[in-house]
């Protein structure tokens, strides 16, 4: 059986990226049945952009919304537009090394219909010259090993992602959220998804000046959100629910929002008491940061051979 894939792209101004990270899918060992752009509402419209540098649009879907409304409501826009089997997303900032649909469609078509969620590494460009893996080579969690590390922080990047697109439509992005949205759909579709994990890394991720990862506040805003939504199933781990109580309390005090934080800190102490004089002192070594994950996967993800 053949399958089909689209690719979505939210895209807001940077089109001189937008050129390069097109070039990458384009330059695909197995071609994509369409490729969407979604033009989230740039000062100059893509297709305005790319006709007066000569650019052809042609192969291109083009979805332009008058009014930015964010990424994630742009991938929205997206998957509902689509008509492949599954749905690869990319960033308009990023690069696809040339067999990334390759293997991730060989890693999809094992999973169940309409269950399918391909995921790998990323390499990651830092604006200050830093290039490193995340996650690291053969500590990429799979299989019934991700919901427990999604518990303990994100480790799939958006511009990874190869989906059933039927799974995309049941688990969409929450544009309520200003960060994280990613993370807080992943962890949705932990009871429904197939995580099939191919662990080299086919994603370069550029750092730019304006990146949205790296903005304190809009993180601020969003995890406590995400854990208050969430908290059943990080009662699971009382270590992590542990954790982000107390990332929560810390960013309740910076903002000043002192009942917020007696809130936090008493949850933090309510989720695993025995370790909350260690997390005090910052001190939590199975917890997802800095680009570590917690422990080597029981499951042995899809490899990369022949790329």
């Amino acid at each position: 059986m053949r399958y089909s894939i689209s690719v979505v792209i939210p895209v807001k101004d940077r089109l001189e990226l937008l050129l390069e990270s097109l070039q990458s899918v384009f330059s695909q060992t197995i071609q994509p049945l369409e490729v969407i752009v979604v033009d989230d509402g740039s000062a100059i419209p893509v297709a305005t952009g790319l006709k007066a540098r000569g650019v052809s649009s042609a192969g291109l879907r083009i979805i332009r919304l008058e009014t930015g409304r964010g990424a994630n409501h742009a991938r929205n826009v997206g998957v509902s537009a689509a008509t492949g089997d599954f749905v690869a997303f990319q960033d308009s900032d990023d690069i696809w090394q040339p067999h990334k649909l390759e293997h991730q469609l060989r890693a999809a078509t094992a999973a169940r219909a309409n269950q399918a969620f391909v995921y790998c590494p990323v390499e990651r460009r830092l604006a200050d010259g830093r290039v490193f893996q995340f996650p690291p080579s053969g500590l990429l969690p799979v299989g019934t090993d991700v919901p427990k590390q999604l518990r303990r922080g994100n480790f799939i990047s958006t511009q990874t992602v190869l989906a059933s697109r039927a799974l995309l439509i049941r688990h969409r992005f929450n544009e309520s959220l200003p960060r994280l949205q990613d993370w807080e759909a992943w962890i949705r579709m932990t009871g429904d998804a197939d995580f099939m994990g191919v662990d080299c890394a086919l994603v370069i991720s550029r750092e730019t000046e304006v990146s949205i990862s790296t903005n304190p506040t809009l993180y601020a805003v969003a995890l406590p959100q995400i854990i208050k939504k969430h908290r059943s199933y990080f009662r699971e781990d009382k270590e992590a629910l542990a954790h982000w109580s107390r990332s929560a309390l810390a960013l309740s005090l910076r903002n000043a929002r002192f009942l917020d934080a007696a809130r936090w800190a008493w949850e933090m102490v309510r989720a695993d008491f025995s370790s909350t004089n260690s997390i005090l002192r910052g001190r939590l070594p199975r917890i997802i940061e800095h680009g570590s994950i917690s422990a080597v996967p029981r499951l042995r993800p899809v490899s990369c051979e022949g790329s």
